[in-house]
């Protein structure tokens, strides 16, 4: 099993490379098979590519164990956030409420240089105004 720092980690190693970087944010490859050279295309299923205009990637996913996921990056200019998401019946809203209210304030200060120390928990505006944060799901082994 993987825990969101370990996918956070994984992701932050991925986007040093600009190939990766390149392949996070396509809509669409075609592509051929090696053997018989048949065309293919596959389709991403982030929406945030589609509809959210800093967003470049990264990867959407879904077991029945883990739920929805999603690790979400967005950049505006020099400003980027890097998001891993677990278990998030609503991560296509959840994932905007994030990136609307946290990459306006990032400054150059708070850029994270590593992720050898926990990840600091989020409150988006939302919560804070409904005095709601969410609630820390209890770990179940699996």
């Amino acid at each position: 099993y993987s825990t969101a720092l370990d996918l956070l980690k994984m992701s932050e190693y991925a986007i040093r490379n600009s190939q990766f970087n390149e392949m996070a944010k396509l809509k669409r490859h075609d592509f051929k098979s090696t053997n018989t050279k048949r065309a293919y295309a596959a389709y991403t299923h982030n929406k945030l590519l589609n509809n959210y205009k800093y967003a470049v990637g990264i990867k959407t996913g879904y077991t029945r164990k883990a739920g929805p996921c999603l690790i979400a990056r967005a950049k505006n200019g020099n400003k980027d956030i890097l998001v891993v998401m677990l278990n998030s019946e609503q991560r296509w809203k959840d994932i905007r409420t994030i990136f609307e209210d946290v990459l306006p304030q990032i400054t150059k200060s708070a850029v994270k240089q590593s992720t050898e120390k926990p990840v600091k928990k989020i409150v988006t505006q939302k919560q804070k105004k409904s005095k709601k944060t969410p609630k820390k799901k209890k770990a179940q082994n699996a």
